[in-house]
């Protein structure tokens, strides 16, 4: 079942299941202590890849530990960052319950 088409300049089109909308920011992972380390960027369609791997990772993780919490930090509190926590804290809570997942938003200049 396709869910949609994107039509080029040239049109030409390109048939999606889903479809990723990148907003051109880049992440700089220098800006915050561990980010290189423990971080995903979110610029392209194999760190979405990545991404939906680790998601399934803390769903395996955790699905048979009821009373722990996963936390979950975003950094980066453009329109990408909030639709992206918006987005693992939904997915998250309908896997592991409400209760369990706690996904905070972290904006440059924030106290």
């Amino acid at each position: 079942m396709l869910a949609g088409q994107v039509k080029l300049d040239d049109d030409s089109t390109i048939d999606y299941d889903y479809l990723v909308l990148g907003v051109g920011a880049e992440a700089n992972l220098e800006l915050a202590t561990g980010a290189r380390e423990h971080a995903l960027a979110f610029n392209t369609l194999d760190d979405v890849r990545k991404l939906e791997q680790r998601l399934q990772d803390i769903e395996d993780a955790f699905a048979d530990k009821r009373g722990d919490t996963v936390s979950v930090a975003v950094v980066g509190g453009g329109p990408s960052g909030v639709e992206l926590a918006a987005t693992v804290s939904d997915r998250l809570q309908k896997s592991l319950g409400r209760e369990a997942v706690r996904v905070t938003l972290y904006v440059a200049g924030a106290d």
